[in-house]
């Protein structure tokens, strides 16, 4: 998504020639979502929706075009439409964690704590099923913050791990 001088406005064009150039289906989609993604780090959450539609047009069963969609709705500050396509994207692969934590991150942002701690306790409890020791470190990270004050000093390093986060789960999703 980034090319090789890190600047992703730059690297739409090559997405979208991509796009032109997939010569089998399963490509197309792939590369569309890869479009979607690319938008989305540039803050361009709508129109990385609209590509992921598309994507999801050809292959409306890919848990990962369902899952950014997710993620570019919850930028946009529209929870209850995220966490609908989170759980798409968790009927369609139920241990996809990456989908869990950012459905409990919405959840939370809703007031819904109870439910996002049920989620965040649910990965803890299966931390050896987890390949991405980097959700782990969230999950412990919520689940050990011991008072509000305590966790409001490591807002900001939270952060930091999350955008962290997404930017690696989007970097490495695959069809």
């Amino acid at each position: 998504m980034q090319n090789i001088n890190g600047n992703y406005e730059s690297a739409i064009p090559h997405h979208k020639k991509a796009v032109e150039l997939a010569n089998k289906i399963e490509f197309k989609a792939f590369f569309l979502k890869n479009l979607g993604v690319t938008l989305s780090f540039l803050g361009r959450n709508e129109e990385a929706i609209e590509w992921y539609d598309r994507a999801l047009e050809i292959k409306p069963d890919d848990s990962s075009s369902l899952r950014q969609k997710g993620v570019s709705l919850s930028e946009l500050g529209r929870m209850e439409e995220a966490i609908e396509w989170f759980d798409r994207a968790l009927e369609i692969k139920p241990d996809d964690w990456f989908s869990l934590v950012f459905k409990a991150f919405a959840l939370e942002s809703i007031g819904n704590n109870e439910e996002a701690t049920q989620i965040f306790d649910f990965i803890a409890s299966n931390e050896d099923k987890v390949k991405d020791k980097e959700i782990i470190a969230v999950v412990n990270f919520k689940k050990n913050a011991l008072t509000e004050k305590e966790q409001d000093k490591k807002t900001d390093v939270l952060n930091e791990v999350i955008n962290a986060f997404k930017r690696k789960k989007m970097t490495s999703s695959r069809i």
